[in-house]
This record gives structure tokens, C-alpha cells and sequence, in this order.
């Protein structure tokens, strides 16, 4: 049962709260983010998105604003440009819920299928300054191409920010 429930075997709500020992993630994530990525790793490689957030939480909702990237990638070749749409969840006060509890620094695991259809999906986490965290779970839909049957996956370690140069963030 709490290999399941960590595992998201109830729903990512429950999954990210049992993570975040915040109950409100049972009920949807703190924000939502969506991007355009484009990604070509012949197994070390790079990222770059371009696209918003929206709070869903915290004394900044509703609000959106505009949000860009860049990652390193290491894992499998891949080529591919896609959609992604990613659930956040802070570990922090929602009351305390700002811009900067979901950019910065982050890690990203990357699974999925690029066979001229790319599909796909993502975890990652990310250390926040005022000894929060964020975590996201998200999905990837595009077009890409893979060598090895298909298969994609990576690690990425990046940058997100509101900065047209997200290294500046």
C-alpha cells in the first residue's frame, strides 16, 4: 500500500502529497506548466523550452506568466520537438507560494517513445533557496526520432526561469 501510494498508483495527487506531506496535492498540483522543447542528444546533449506557468495556488493565483530553459541531456540519442505539460506541487505553505518556488535549478528524468510520434513522459525535482522543494510529473507529445528502437530516455539537469536567457535566473 505505501510502495503504491508513493509509486502513483492512486493518482498523482496522492503520490505527490504522500511526497510533499501536504494533503491540499490530493486535490491538484500548485501550478501548471506548459513548453515547447526541442532536444537533440546523440547521448550528451541539450534542451531548450519556451513557454508559461499558471498558479493554480497561493497569493499569486490565478496568474501566469512566461517561462524559459535550458538543460543538459545525457542518455539515449534522440532528436525530437515537443509539447510538454507539467504538474507542480511545493512542499512549502501555500501561502507562500511564489515565482520563484517553481524556477530555477532542476533535475528531470525523461522516458518515452520517438518513432516519428513522440510520446513521453517526465519527473523531476527541484531545490528551492528557502528549504522547500518542487516536484513535477508531466507528459511530452511531439514529433522525434530515436536510433535504438524507438526508446528515449535521458537525465536532464537545467535551468528554468522568466529571463529570455534562462542561465541569468
Amino acid at each position: 500500500m505505501n510502495h503504491g501510494t508513493h509509486a502513483g498508483w492512486f493518482g498523482e495527487g496522492m503520490a505527490a502529497a504522500t511526497i510533499t506531506q501536504r494533503i491540499r496535492h490530493i486535490f491538484g498540483p500548485d501550478a501548471v506548466a506548459f513548453s515547447i522543447n526541442g532536444t537533440s542528444s546523440p547521448l550528451v546533449g541539450t534542451e531548450f523550452e519556451k513557454g508559461g506557468i499558471i498558479f493554480k495556488r497561493g497569493p499569486n493565483a490565478p496568474y501566469a506568466k512566461e517561462l524559459n530553459g535550458a538543460a543538459a541531456v545525457l542518455g539515449l540519442p534522440t532528436l525530437s520537438g515537443e509539447i510538454s505539460i507539467t504538474s507542480l506541487y511545493n512542499s512549502g505553505k501555500a501561502s507562500q507560494l511564489t515565482l520563484d518556488s517553481f524556477t530555477g535549478s532542476y533535475i528531470e528524468l525523461d522516458l518515452g517513445v520517438d518513432v516519428g510520434i513522440s510520446v513521453g513522459g517526465h519527473a523531476s525535482y527541484s531545490s528551492i533557496a528557502d528549504g522547500t522543494y518542487t516536484i513535477g510529473f508531466g507528459a511530452n507529445y511531439g514529433i522525434g526520432w530515436s536510433p535504438l528502437y524507438g526508446i528515449d530516455a535521458n537525465i536532464q539537469l537545467g535551468t528554468t526561469g522568466t529571463d529570455s536567457n534562462p542561465f541569468k535566473n
